[in-house]
């Protein structure tokens, strides 16, 4: 970062600008309009390269002067033109909705806010100096005509949320047992019977598990996650048993399953069984206690899961795990699920701390709400609005095969800016803008659906 005395980031700024032109000539050379790369390839670049550069330190510079800000929009929007191969005349908005690519004052906060996060969980120390620092925000009489800093507004909206997340000096791989990080648990998979008839699957899935886990008490567990709503539930059909669990929104369904499982291990801690077989269709939380983690991003709660596990096999009780896939038609199964979407209303609060990253989600989810208002209110791109009223979306080509030129002439299709009277008329190639022989403004919609030159074709 380059500082000035006077904060106003002009040197950083401009030298980010220039570290951005000589990527910009390896894009231009990579996405040439005759034998260029596949445009989901050149995006890749850009994201890499261009936009990295142009991230780094963002959160800082977010009170720059504006015209230092607008050109880097206007880099952006040379690269994404680039990429997938939109003319000059083509409206901003439609561009970054094309390729699912947030205006930079929305990947700024959504920066900031992982940023808070992080410190947030991992270090304390700073996180106390950000408070500090929005004490003063609110307080010094010199902020009342400065702009608000991006750490301040993500440290506002976040701290509410700091009791329910996970918060340590070390990360949570290094506060456990060198047992539990390496431990793997008996973990086995069933089929998807898709291939079933609908009235057997049933009947199969009883085979199957007489099969594999003969004389074991079944634990079905499920994890749901709506709109606005987190739950999880345990089943214990043999007994009649069942419990909901009502949990914080922004939790991920991730979590809500490793939660559903954790109360499943409890719940089984005071019967007098010595098999236990837990049911569950997240495959990804069987997957994880399968295998030995050592990652620095390993979840709190899946060394504790482990570290639960790990006491019922040095009590000499058996616990399998067994992957059943959701909505298959499985009785137990589809009760357990009703019971995790009525959770939140019928289910006990429990308090688990939730990884911090779970809130990022939710901070995606919020600037994007963001970013779909101003898509919205913007007055340009009226057509391409029409058939893409949401934002956030994998581009439209994401996983198909189509050379990049048939790309490029969908793109221009799609934003109805392509080269016809109309442009030609804009760029001064063309006196007017009017189709020659219907007399109406010829663009690419008027071309494909209404010209009367190509009835015939």
């Amino acid at each position: 970062l380059y500082l000035d005395r006077k904060l106003s980031w002009n040197i950083h700024l401009d030298m980010t600008i220039k570290k951005t032109e000589k990527y910009m000539n390896a894009l231009r050379m990579i996405a040439y309009h005759k034998w260029g790369a596949d445009p989901a390839t050149c995006l890749l670049f850009y994201r890499s390269t261009i936009r990295a550069v142009i991230d780094f330190g963002s959160i800082f510079y977010n009170r720059a002067n504006k015209e230092k800000l607008r050109a880097l929009e206007k880099i952006q929007n040379g690269c994404i033109r680039l990429s997938l191969g939109y003319l000059k005349s083509t409206p901003r908005d439609v561009m970054l909705a094309e390729a699912s690519d947030p205006p930079l004052d929305v990947r700024r906060r959504m920066l900031s806010d992982r940023y808070v996060l992080k410190t947030m969980a991992n270090t304390p120390q700073v996180s106390r100096k950000i408070a500090q620092l929005c004490i003063m925000f609110l307080t010094y009489a010199y902020w009342r005509r400065k702009v608000t800093p991006l750490i301040i507004e993500s440290f506002m909206d976040i701290s509410y949320f700091q009791m329910d997340i996970y918060r340590s000096n070390k990360l949570p791989i290094f506060e456990a047992d060198y047992e539990d990080i390496i431990f793997t648990a008996d973990v086995c998979y069933l089929p998807d019977y898709k291939q079933t008839p609908a009235d057997m699957v049933n009947r199969v899935f009883k085979d199957d598990i007489l099969s594999i886990a003969p004389n074991y008490h079944l634990i079905f567990t499920d994890g749901s996650k709506s709109a606005n709503n987190v739950g999880a539930a345990i089943l214990d059909l043999a007994l009649n048993e069942s419990r909901q669990f009502r949990l914080p929104q922004f939790m991920s369904n991730y979590t809500a399953e490793l939660i559903a499982i954790i109360e499943a291990l409890e719940y089984i801690e005071n019967l007098p069984y010595n098999k236990y077989a837990i049911l569950t269709d997240c495959r990804s939380v069987l997957e994880v206690l399968a295998n030995v983690n050592y990652q620095s991003h390993t979840s709190s709660l899946v060394l504790l899961l482990k570290k639960r596990c790990r006491k019922f096999y040095e009590a000499n009780k058996q616990i399998k795990f067994i992957w059943v896939r959701g909505h298959a038609g499985i009785h137990e199964n589809e009760i357990t699920d009703n019971l995790a979407k009525t959770a939140h209303t019928e289910g006990t609060m429990i308090f688990h701390k939730a990884p911090a990253y779970d809130l990022n989600s939710k901070s995606r989810e919020e600037q994007t709400k963001y970013w779909q208002q101003s898509y919205e209110i913007s007055t340009k791109g009226t057509f391409y609005k029409r058939f893409t009223p949401l934002v956030g979306r994998k581009p439209w080509f994401y996983n198909l095969s189509l050379p990049r030129k048939d790309i490029k002439t969908i793109n221009r299709i799609r934003s109805n800016h392509a080269i016809c009277g109309a442009y030609l008329a804009r760029i001064g190639q063309k006196e007017s803008n009017l189709c020659n022989v219907c007399k109406e403004k010829e663009d690419p919609e008027h071309m494909i659906m209404t010209c009367k030159k190509y009835d015939k074709q």
